[in-house]
């Protein structure tokens, strides 16, 4: 069983167990054939022996250590095995986890050749969106392309199961932007540019 958060999403879960020890560091993961999941705190004692699990492991100052357990339901095992998780933040209230799955119809999807961007800093930014992000959304047949850099405002098109995704807001908002605001300090805003409309294969419908 393989399953992978990212650093945002491990620093939220270790948030969420703060205070607890031993085997009362365990979250179940709850799935419902959404993009966005539940990780709530449980009991090791409470949970079914047989139950699928994950051990997270850190790395401190006297070596690996065990993290904390995520604990899965045996019937999804098999369907979440090679999924990614991340924690998209949001400013105004919370944030929520989002999971992409190792195998879905991205596979299916028709190709969509890049347009090259202008300049060298629109450059680096691709790059980026290639390197980090444009991996985990092809899990939901979407990809960020970068049409535009001016005055710190970087014009972006999604493409794919992300054009004309119900949930494409939120994943450009508290996901992309977070990002690329992050790794780029130049850029003040991230404006989208999709035609949603124009969705042939949204990932969720609108």
């Amino acid at each position: 069983m393989m399953l992978t958060l990212s650093d945002i999403a491990k620093k939220e879960v270790r948030s969420l167990l703060r205070g607890k020890r031993g085997e009362r560091r365990c979250v179940r993961l709850v799935y419902k054939d959404s993009p966005y999941i539940e990780l709530a705190p449980v009991s090791l004692r409470a949970c079914h022996p047989g139950s699928p699990r994950l051990t997270v492991f850190k790395k401190g100052l006297l070596g690996v250590r065990r993290d904390f357990t995520v604990l899965l339901d045996a019937a999804q095992s098999e369907q979440l095995d090679g999924a990614h998780i991340h924690y998209l933040q949001n400013a105004r209230g919370p944030g929520a986890f989002e999971i992409f799955l190792a195998e879905e119809r991205a596979a299916e999807l028709p190709i969509v050749e890049p347009s090259a961007p202008k300049g060298e800093a629109a450059q680096k930014i691709q790059e980026f969106l290639d390197k980090e992000i444009n991996p985990a959304i092809a899990s939901h047949g979407g990809r960020a392309e970068i049409l535009e850099l001016n005055a710190g405002v970087a014009a972006l098109k999604l493409s794919g199961g992300c054009q004309g995704c119900a949930a494409s807001s939120l994943t450009l908002r508290q996901g992309i932007e977070t990002r690329l605001k992050e790794t780029f300090p130049e850029i003040t805003e991230v404006v989208d540019r999709t035609d949603h409309a124009a969705g042939t294969a949204p990932y969720l419908p609108r």
